[in-house]
């Protein structure tokens, strides 16, 4: 009897092997850049750094989700230009996809008001947790 617990252990162990390897063997001919992608899908921060006295970019995503629930699609950190050309400082520009709809007061002229948005871009403050904007992305 035990050795028959022994055959079933031994295939066990064996089979988990093979398996490993077998994910390890598959996933060793993934370009650089699909590898990226896919780390990048995990975590939308990765390589994204905050200066001195700014917020980092998972505190800004976090802050962000918890204003408008959903999942982010992507991250970046650019420079906030106000309409008159001045620079303003950075911001941490977060895509999302939203999980309810977004409530808009009126829709900008030449949104038709059957428009459904599922995503928005959110502005968020480099330097302390603020959104400064957001920009819905509208959907037909």
């Amino acid at each position: 009897m035990k050795e028959k617990y022994f055959v079933i252990l031994a295939v066990m162990v064996i089979g988990t092997v093979v398996a490993v390897g077998f994910v390890l063997w598959s996933n060793r001919n993934l370009p650089a850049e699909t590898l990226t992608k896919i780390q990048k899908a995990a975590n939308p921060c990765l390589g994204l750094s905050a200066d001195q006295g700014e917020i980092s970019c998972e505190e800004a995503a976090e802050f962000a989700i918890q204003k408008y629930p959903g999942s982010i699609t992507n991250v970046q950190k650019t420079l906030r230009i106000l309409p008159n050309s001045e620079v303003q400082g950075f911001i941490w520009l977060i895509t999302m996809k939203l999980a309810g709809p977004l409530q808009l007061p009126s829709p900008p002229s030449g949104v038709p008001e059957l428009s459904i948005v599922k995503e928005a871009q959110i502005g968020v403050e480099a330097t302390e947790k603020k959104v400064r904007f957001i920009q819905p992305i509208f959907q037909q």
